[in-house]
């Protein structure tokens, strides 16, 4: 019964989103064979994770355009992440092969409703 318990959780687990609507932000995987995803719209605020998935353990540096900003050499299964602050379109590929790119579209939430009474 233990065995069937601990199955069912890992399975809800596996199913669990990556998005923003957890507080931990959208998870972006980084390999030779390609960026996962290379597309991703967020509001301004949200924290994106960038993982090194390069199965051989090469190393993977995060350069996001156009603010210049770039991730430290993450080795083997690395992570970095990175708070977009303001609205606009952010182009990103790695260093070491810059092939590879991505765009992050960054929007701003929208305004608060106030509640009338």
């Amino acid at each position: 019964m233990q065995s069937l318990l601990g199955t069912a959780l890992l399975g809800l687990l596996v199913l669990l989103p990556t998005s923003g609507s957890w507080g931990h932000g959208d998870t972006i995987q980084l390999s030779y064979s390609g960026i996962r995803p290379e597309r991703l719209s967020v509001l301004a605020g949200t924290t994106v994770h960038f993982r090194n998935a390069n199965r051989s353990g090469a190393p993977c540096t995060v350069v996001i355009e156009p603010s210049e900003v770039k991730s430290p050499r993450l080795g083997r299964a690395g992570n970095w992440h990175y708070t977009f602050p303001d609205a606009g379109e952010f182009r990103f590929f790695v260093e070491e092969f810059p092939s590879s790119t991505g765009k992050i579209i960054v929007t701003q939430p929208p305004p608060a409703q106030s509640e009338s009474g």
